[in-house]
């Protein structure tokens, strides 16, 4: 990966994303078309974002007449997954539960939102994720 490329997907090539996982796969023409009714991206900006994508291992590309198909090569789980990694990483020693703790610091969570994180820590014990 050449040098002060982003390792998780910037907010352009979640948008890029968001379109393909949406169509499966497109043409620049097509992914232009999507992104220029939400934000007004110009053409040769979707182009040279997928390019980018395409050497990040994002996406792949075949050729259709004169047109490159552009389609996912990440899954939307897999995308967020590097991204919470990379967060992790950072920012919380790798740790989770130092993760899961700033997010209930400063908070005041519903308690539907804690009582399925709850379910998942119970569902994640009886599979022997934990620890």
């Amino acid at each position: 990966m050449p040098p002060n490329v982003s390792p998780i997907l910037t907010p352009s090539e979640k948008q890029i994303m968001d379109v393909l996982w949406r169509l499966k796969s497109a043409s620049v023409q097509e992914v232009h078309r999507e992104l220029n009714i939400q934000s007004g991206k110009a053409y040769n900006t979707v182009l040279s974002t997928l390019r980018t994508m395409a050497t990040k291992g994002y996406v792949k590309h075949h050729k259709e007449q004169r047109a490159f198909i552009y389609s996912p090569t990440i899954s939307e789980f897999q995308a967020r997954d590097k991204a919470i990694n990379n967060l992790l990483a950072r920012f919380f020693e790798g740790s989770p539960q130092l993760f899961a703790q700033h997010l209930l610091g400063d908070r005041q969570p519903e308690k539907s939102d804690l009582n399925a994180l709850m379910e998942e820590i119970i569902a994640a014990e009886k599979e022997g994720k934990s620890g």
